[in-house]
């Protein structure tokens, strides 16, 4: 028991060490992958495995951080037994709470959506759209932050005489170098 003890107590000394080492501030690259539910209007829910990678800066204040992220992001769905990918580039900002090394943020931000291949007959998809969510991060070395996020896409699809309103939810989990 007594090894134990020690063993955490050491573990708490060393991240709390770190985690005033620590500073959210500069520019990280990384990558991201999950799992993504596509609504197409109220015709199709379809679950797929999502990825994709981003970059983005982050400004610490102290206890609050502010940043700003691009991603891209590709996933297959199928909607009325056509598969297709799509393609999501994003711009959000995000802003945080700093607890040294865990950051716990929300964000929004503005979406574009393409797709790669063929959609359903008479639907074009090329649209803008806006996104919201709430992520953790926790950093795991001077340069490491590994983190997940909750993230909601909505924009509309057009073609075949009516838009229909598309929502897509995904949970990812994410790998980032920090500079």
């Amino acid at each position: 028991m007594k090894k134990y003890f020690t063993f955490f107590s050491c573990l708490l000394m060393s991240t709390a060490a770190n985690a005033a080492d620590h500073k959210w501030d500069g520019w990280y690259v990384g990558a991201q992958a999950g799992i993504s539910t596509f609504a197409f209007g109220p015709i199709n829910n379809d679950d797929s495995f999502a990825y994709g990678v981003h970059l983005g800066y982050n400004r610490d204040l102290g206890n609050i951080v502010i940043g700003v992220e691009i991603d891209y992001e590709t996933e297959e769905y199928t909607v009325l037994g056509v598969t297709s990918d799509i393609n999501t580039a994003r711009l959000n900002f995000r802003a945080g709470y700093d607890f040294g090394q865990f950051l716990v943020y929300g964000l929004v931000g503005a979406i574009n959506a393409k797709t790669s291949d063929t959609v359903p007959p008479g639907a074009s998809i090329s649209d803008n759209g806006y996104s919201f969510g709430v992520g953790l991060d926790f950093m795991a070395t001077k340069n490491l932050i590994i983190g997940a996020r909750y993230l909601t896409d909505d924009y509309d699809i057009t073609g075949g005489g009516s838009p229909a309103d598309v929502d897509s939810r995904r949970g990812m989990l994410r790998v980032s170098y920090k500079f």
